[in-house]
């Protein structure tokens, strides 16, 4: 009798090697098992992108490019019900779609990207997504593990949320939730010199390099208004 599927899953994501954590490990059999060079669990928790685990760093590298943007697949997928599949990241419907993201991507060596959806009836949570060297569809059964991974992060996804309140309340907020700042800060760039969140982005960028600080830094001090940029 061929086992399930699930239990398939299980089984390997028991036995793996890879990760120190529970969603780190969803993430390398995910990988393995649709095809992809690495893969990743994004969350979306108050309207602020957060990493919760990556099975590598482009994968992390890709993700934040994305929400830093408001430009790409995993972005988008944030509020599908279904799972967002690009076939070929460098292709002309991607790259009409996915303008700023598209090449970035395709840089970085990476040929498909599939998104597959997190969430609890209409409540969305985030994504599991794969990024692949090459370009192409996932076949039925790489679709299907892809499924299978998503709703294996899904408990990993809630247990985080139950938890977010604790940690806005005593202020110990991840580390890498601080993304989050450089997303707001682009925004009040883009609304005061009424440019793109790309320009918004350039700028931001552009000033920590004039002042040698790191990009978070002028972001936090743009959110908390202590730093106007100016249209120059």
């Amino acid at each position: 009798m061929t086992e399930p599927r699930w239990q398939a899953f299980a089984r390997q994501l028991e036995d793996s090697r890879l990760g120190t954590t529970t969603a780190e490990k969803i993430c390398h059999v995910a990988a393995t098992l649709v095809g992809g060079r690495e893969a990743s669990i994004s969350l979306f928790v108050d309207n602020a992108y957060l990493a919760l685990a990556e099975s590598g760093p482009l994968a992390l590298l890709l993700d934040e490019t994305q929400f830093q943007l408001g430009d790409g697949p995993v972005f988008a997928a944030q509020s599908s019900a279904v799972p967002l599949v690009v076939d070929d990241i460098s292709g002309t419907d991607a790259r009409a779609e996915f303008p700023a993201f598209g090449p970035i991507a395709e840089s970085r060596n990476v040929g498909s990207i599939a998104a597959f959806p997190i969430g609890v009836g209409t409540a969305r949570l985030g994504t599991l997504n794969v990024y692949r060297e090459l370009a192409g569809p996932l076949s039925a059964e790489e679709y299907a593990n892809g499924l299978i991974a998503a709703s294996f992060a899904l408990s990993e996804a809630i247990d985080y949320q139950a938890g977010v309140a604790k940690l806005f309340s005593s202020g110990e907020l991840p580390q890498r939730f601080e993304s989050s700042h450089l997303q707001i800060a682009a925004g009040m760039v883009a609304e005061a010199l009424e440019c793109s969140i790309l320009e918004s982005l350039v700028r931001i960028r552009a000033r920590a390099f004039a002042d040698s600080v790191p990009v978070l830094e002028i972001a936090k001090a743009i959110e908390e208004r202590k730093l106007v940029l100016d249209s120059q």
